[in-house]
């Protein structure tokens, strides 16, 4: 009897610690556990571009922005896998337009209201050139 309560003690033991270490690993690997408290990606940050830290309200934001705009267009609601499509979609929008503006600022770029006054009106020459209530 003595000798069945020792195994079943060691099995529980060999368990708990088996346990114990499958659930730092969790911690380690999966959640990203930062024991050096260097961790920028915090419930205010989702990442950072360059040095350019992207703030979780704002990517939400435009995810949000982004499923209303394409639910609007389709007539009905998205997907879980179109939902997470979407959201790598902004993902790599938000990395683009953080990686351009930074080579638009390296470059020294500018573009004057009168620039884009004109390109506003040649785009609209080219999807109504024809219509004669555009004809200017």
């Amino acid at each position: 009897m003595m000798s069945k309560i020792h195994q079943m003690t060691t099995f529980i033991l060999v368990t708990l610690v088996v346990l114990i270490l499958a659930f730092i690993g969790l911690m380690i690997f999966e959640w990203g556990a930062d024991y050096s408290g260097t961790n920028f990606f915090n419930e205010y940050t989702v990442g950072e571009v360059d040095g350019v830290k992207i703030p979780y309200e704002q990517f939400n934001f435009n995810v949000a922005q982004t499923r209303r705009n394409q639910e609007q267009q389709s007539g009905g609601s998205m997907t879980e896998v179109e939902t997470s499509k979407l959201r790598n979609q902004v993902w790599d929008q938000t990395i683009t337009r953080i990686l351009l503006g930074k080579e638009i600022d390296k470059l020294n770029i500018a573009v004057t209201n009168e620039d884009v006054s004109n390109g506003v009106l040649q785009f609209m020459s080219q999807l109504y050139g024809n219509e004669p209530q555009f004809q200017t």
